[in-house]
């Protein structure tokens, strides 16, 4: 697997797609905010239309590179977490069928992908928006520019619900709440088939 995550960031940093692109079935189905914003659409779907995709980010950001960070290998599924060239974190998570990758997604930081997704309209906005009673939940909710990077500009509106334990009786006979900081979840479900190893 080594092997495998060593020829994708060369080829990505050399800008060399059909690189990239060989580990791809032709049927791969692909997923990513950004590809949203680029092309029109979360799904890309077939290789051809992968490489239309990832043409247009390079000639959009002429200076992507990636540095990888850590590489985690579940069941069919590798998860390539990486640093782009705007020093935001992404992680690359790719489902094998055989030695192809069949699936792929495309995943950020919650403010980054806030960022780059284009304005909802006014009802698809509001059929998402939370009752009243989240509403309330997560006004008591870190607020997210907490956690931006120094001089970032980046928008930062992402908001995420505190979880409140039930009060606790103090020796004093005086009661108090902890707040317990937001926790992510991801769970990666795998392919038919076995991983290439290197």
């Amino acid at each position: 697997m080594r092997v495998f995550v060593d020829d994708w960031v060369t080829g990505w940093n050399a800008h060399d797609l059909e690189s990239v692109l060989s580990h791809f079935a032709d049927d791969v189905v692909f997923t990513s905010p950004v590809a949203a914003e680029l092309v029109g659409g979360g799904v890309v779907r077939g290789k051809a239309a992968l490489r239309e995709y990832w043409s247009e980010g390079l000639r959009q950001f002429p200076d992507l590179r990636f540095e990888v960070m850590g590489v985690y290998v579940g069941v069919h599924t590798v998860v390539i977490n990486c640093r782009n060239q705007r020093g935001g974190l992404v992680n690359e998570v790719l489902t094998f069928e055989g030695s192809l990758v069949a699936h792929g997604h495309g995943t950020y930081l919650s403010s980054d992908a806030t960022a780059r997704t284009p304005p909802r309209s006014g009802a698809t906005a509001a059929a998402d928006r939370p009752p009243a009673d989240a509403q309330r939940a997560s006004s008591r909710s870190v607020p997210a520019s907490r956690f931006a990077r120094p001089g970032s500009t980046r928008s930062t509106s992402t908001s995420s619900a505190s979880v409140i334990t039930p009060k606790a009786r103090l020796s004093s006979g005086t009661s108090s709440a902890r707040t317990i900081a937001p926790v992510s979840v991801c769970v990666i479900s795998g392919g038919r088939s076995s991983i290439p190893r290197p």
